[in-house]
């Protein structure tokens, strides 16, 4: 167990949750996992190469009326500072539950969807009726509506959080944003092992951060020179951030027999002042520093919202300051009703927005090409070698600081080597 016998726990539970079916509709209740649409803004990460999944403690009811879903959450995706088990004090002991130390810095999230897809096994077999046996083409939709409110944030002196309430300071920072999200899909299956399907989701993030807590989370009135007045602090000192944030993804995907081909395209807006990519300065333990930065325009996609294998995944840990376009063909040497063996070839060509984001001033990310051989039982089991290249472009050179921006280094073709194999059920 961790802080008693070990570092951390041997066994972690990712998620649990339980469901109540009345004749009202669905209530459920727990850590469960996220998902919607093509998981562009929350993922559920159950593919067999995902990563990470997002999960979130979660009251939700949910109901159909006539043909439509609607779905209503509150959600708790952090609670701020919090006691953890493991010591023996007055208030807790080893085998203690772990507990909030104040509510005022939780993040509250409220989600209001209604969409319309098959969820039971009746619809579901009623859906696949239509597809394979009466060959008519289907259309689901859906509208999602997040928002976030938090009020007070719980800072602390880094590298390592408190154990207890006396290290935890609570600043100022009353943001509040709101999400709209519009996912379609269109498929049609006109003969067997002929189809097409179009699927489009579309988001944007609009909100307001009113107070930025400074490095180390020093009070706002604070200056550097101490004998300068408040009004001559903010005159240089942004405390106040405008969101403004959007980002889509395109899949058209065909078949006609052993052949598949098809195009996915997709962008996230970027910021100028913003980091290149998702890894740079994502370390949590850092201290924030401050910024002058006062619209905040960077869209991320989620990091299981998979695009390639190398320039978005692992170079820049997900999409965001970019479009990229992929088109990619597969053949099938087998094609079962169960099964096939095949490959796959791709290329995917990556476009910062901004080019100011990235090191080397330029908007050209790279290109990537991809080969994948599979052997695959649907639904049961999959086996796959992957070889991947990259070749970066002038985004990933690294140059000076002068106003000629001279070129210092430039990087090289990065390769990839994989097998996956895994099993489903």
């Amino acid at each position: 167990e961790s802080g008693v016998n070990s570092w951390r726990d041997s066994i972690r539970m990712k998620r649990l949750w339980g469901e109540w079916k009345t004749p009202l509709g669905l209530v459920a209740m727990g850590r469960m996992p996220s998902h919607w649409g093509l998981g562009m803004i929350a993922n559920d990460g159950n593919c067999l190469d995902c990563d990470f999944g997002d999960s979130v403690d979660r009251l939700m009811g949910a109901t159909k009326i006539a043909d439509t879903y609607v779905a209503i959450t509150w959600d708790f995706p952090s609670e701020g500072a919090t006691g953890f088990s493991g010591n023996q004090t007055a208030r807790n002991q080893p085998a203690g539950q772990a507990y909030d130390l104040d509510q005022r810095d939780d993040v509250n999230q409220f989600v209001v969807a209604l969409f319309r897809k098959p969820i039971s096994r009746e619809e579901q077999e009623k859906r696949t009726k239509r597809l394979n046996d009466e060959r008519k083409p289907i259309f689901d939709w859906g509208v999602y509506n997040r928002i976030r409110t938090q009020s007070l944030e719980a800072g602390y002196q880094p590298p390592a959080p408190p154990e207890s309430a006396a290290g935890t300071e609570l600043y100022e920072v009353d943001a509040y944003t709101y999400t709209p999200d519009l996912w379609l899909k269109f498929e049609y299956r006109p003969a067997k092992r002929v189809r097409y399907r179009v699927e489009f989701e579309g988001a944007a993030t609009f909100g307001t951060i009113k107070e930025v807590p400074l490095l180390f989370n020093e009070e706002f009135e604070d200056c550097i020179d101490p004998t300068e007045q408040l009004p001559a602090c903010e005159s240089w000192r942004l405390r106040e951030r405008q969101i403004q944030r959007f980002g889509y993804a395109l899949h058209f995907d065909a078949q006609h027999e052993a052949i598949h081909w098809g195009l996915h395209h997709g962008l996230a807006s970027g910021d100028s002042n913003g980091s290149f990519g998702r890894l740079i300065g994502s370390d949590i333990n850092l201290p924030r520093a401050g910024t002058t930065d006062k619209d905040l325009t960077a869209f991320y996609f989620d990091r299981d919202y998979h695009v390639d294998r190398i320039m978005f995944r692992q170079m820049l840990g997900g999409v965001s300051n970019a479009t990229y376009f992929k088109p990619y063909l597969r053949y099938d040497f087998i094609q079962e009703d169960a099964e096939a063996w095949g490959f796959q070839l791709s290329s995917i060509y990556g476009y910062a927005l901004e080019e100011d984001a990235t090191p080397g001033k330029s908007n050209s990310l790279g290109l990537e090409m991809d080969f994948e051989l599979f052997v695959e039982e649907f639904d049961r089991f999959r086996w796959s070698f992957v070889y991947a290249v990259f070749f970066p472009m002038g985004a990933f050179d690294v140059r000076d600081s002068t106003p000629d921006r001279n070129l210092i280094a430039e990087p090289s073709a990065a390769q990839l080597l994989q097998m996956n194999f895994g099993f489903q059920f």
